[in-house]
């Protein structure tokens, strides 16, 4: 299987390549986070029951190529290789997960969870989330007075792709990086958003119109302009005209910015995740924080969703549970200028005792690109807005 980090690293043929986004399937008592050793032997048979999804990883400098035929043994299918967690996105026979999960070498055996871009509709009516109010609550503007105006930094997004609309049309304002969705076997839609969330937080993050004047962006609310208007963004699609993804394609598409991220005049400094999954694993072991966090490792400033679980959730959301990761929750500005009346919007995780959001920004009824009026809700739009800030 080729390693994931081309225009599309998922298989065209067979089942594996016309899958679609699953549910999260919870696999009760199934604890899947083994020990092993240097090596994967084959001691496996043919399993029995439907498919999985499933991401494998093993110990560093096993190889994949063992566990591959262990997979192919059990009856499965070898989906995107994931050599930046030392794993392997596949689909296993229910009756063969145990006995991969103790094989020697085997790190952990995670169900490839399904992953959704959350939004809601704007009222404009009631809500004058403008983003001039919100580089004017941030701090931004300040920031464009000094010269700050991410100028020569690019912003990898993570996300649904990137519409052509106004605000990120200006020459070299947006590169369309590799799309990990089946929309890649399609020419008209490989890279564009169809569900507007990418092109939403592309705005949040570097959006500005073309009539905006490079150093008069502070003060000015009649021009669309972005937390970083002079950043450049590098869009990473994995998510389809639903929202959906899964954990693996989400993955492959950290994995590419990594590897990347100086390419061809690229300067990726900041990786944005404006989204996020429940996970019942520790971050050291959970395939999805071990990824933003080697991320970190490379010299990325990471920034993720705290979640939208409000006081409901045991902890923030994947991958934002990691601490290397910048977890951004969201405040609900009233639809005011006035930061006196600001509060946590209530579905903002709280996280727990030893993990909590690192800080909050503005993630309620934020306008921005997309079609005209529209807004998404959530800290999705605080994680732009915090990216854009940093």
């Amino acid at each position: 299987m080729k390693a994931a980090g081309s225009a599309c690293a998922i298989r065209a043929g067979g089942s594996w390549g016309r899958r679609r986004p699953r549910a999260v399937i919870v696999l009760l008592g199934l604890t899947l986070a083994l020990t092993a050793s240097v090596s994967v032997v084959a001691s496996v048979a043919a399993a029995s029951g439907p498919s999985e999804a499933v991401i494998v990883r093993v110990q560093p400098g096993t190889g994949l190529g063992s566990v591959e035929q262990e997979i192919g043994a059990l009856g499965g299918q070898v989906g995107i290789e994931l050599p930046i967690i030392d794993g392997v996105a596949a689909r296993v026979p229910q009756g063969g997960l145990r006995a991969l999960s103790t094989l020697p070498g085997v790190v952990s055996v995670t169900p490839d969870a399904a992953v959704q871009l959350a939004g809601s509709t704007f009222d404009p009516s009631t809500d004058a989330g403008s983003l001039y109010t919100t580089t004017l609550q941030t701090g931004a503007q300040a920031l464009w007075q000094g010269g700050h105006t991410g100028k020569g930094v690019d912003v990898a997004l993570i996300d649904s792709g990137v519409a052509p609309v106004n605000g990120l049309t200006a020459p070299g304002k947006v590169v369309i990086g590799p799309d990990f969705t089946l929309d890649a076997f399609n020419a008209d839609l490989r890279g564009l958003d169809g569900f507007g969330h990418g092109t939403h937080m592309a705005g949040i993050i570097g959006g500005r119109d073309a009539a905006a004047t490079p150093g008069a962006y502070a003060g000015d609310s009649k021009d669309f302009v972005g937390m970083a208007p002079d950043s450049r963004i590098v869009s990473v699609k994995v998510a389809d005209a639903q929202g959906n993804s899964d954990v693996a394609q989400v993955i492959a598409g950290i994995q590419w910015a990594v590897q990347h991220r100086t390419d061809n005049g690229l300067n990726i400094r900041i990786l944005n995740l404006s989204f996020g999954t429940d996970s019942a694993q520790a971050y050291t072991i959970d395939p999805l924080a071990f990824a933003a966090e080697q991320a970190w490792r490379q010299g990325l400033v990471v920034v993720g969703a705290a979640g939208n679980f409000g006081n409901s959730s045991p902890q923030l959301a994947d991958p934002a549970m990691d601490p290397y990761v910048i977890a951004a929750g969201a405040v609900d500005t009233k639809g005011t200028a006035d930061t006196s009346d600001d509060t946590v919007a209530t579905f903002s995780d709280s996280g727990s005792a030893t993990r909590s959001p690192d800080l909050v920004a503005p993630g309620t009824h934020i306008a921005s690109l997309r079609d005209p009026g529209s807004a998404l809700d959530g800290q999705f739009g605080s994680t732009a807005t915090v990216g854009g800030r940093f």
